[in-house]
């Protein structure tokens, strides 16, 4: 994979017209380091009104970065910050994750970002959950927990699909 520069995002933009909502996903977008400079861009060209981005929350410093530097710069941009949050108990967050500490990393990103909740408006938190084997018997006391430890302004829930390491993820009881 070769991922676009960012003349290559201005000149895409430019061939654009306006774009209400751009949504920006990844892997983890908040590793790009002109993350910022294509929101604005998208910003200067396209008057774009909401940027949705979701984010593991594994990289605070890069966070806190693009959200100071995107919402300065662009007030009226309506910035929804997506925290992917699939399980509140830290041990099992870990291991969805893969990774030992990542539930620290995530609560330490979202600490961080409360001073820029109440400096900027247009930041919107919301938390995305992705609802599979693992965690559905759980997922109305996740959904609980997720309330009082990030007070997001919204959340959402996807069901487990495509091709996960763990196949057995995607048998969700609707």
């Amino acid at each position: 994979n070769r991922d676009f520069s960012l003349e290559e995002f201005d000149k895409t933009f430019a061939s654009m017209g306006e774009i209400y909502n751009l949504f920006l996903g990844g892997g983890e977008p908040f590793l790009r380091p002109d993350l910022a400079e294509i929101i604005l861009a998208a910003v200067d060209r396209n008057q774009v009104a909401n940027v949705y981005t979701p984010t593991n929350g594994q990289h605070t410093e890069r966070t806190l970065a693009v959200l100071e530097k995107t919402l300065s710069a662009a007030p009226r941009l309506r910035f929804h910050l997506n925290l992917s949050v699939d399980h509140v108990d830290p041990d099992e967050y870990d291991r969805i994750r893969g990774r030992t500490g990542a539930w620290r990393r995530m609560l330490r990103t979202a600490e961080a970002i409360e001073p820029l909740r109440a400096r900027f408006p247009n930041l919107i938190v919301h938390t995305l959950t992705t609802v599979m084997r693992q965690n559905q018997d759980r997922i109305l006391e996740i959904h609980e927990e997720l309330k009082r430890i990030f007070r997001p302004d919204g959340a959402s829930y996807n069901y487990c699909r495509g091709n996960p390491l763990d196949p057995e993820q995607t048998e969700v009881d609707p």
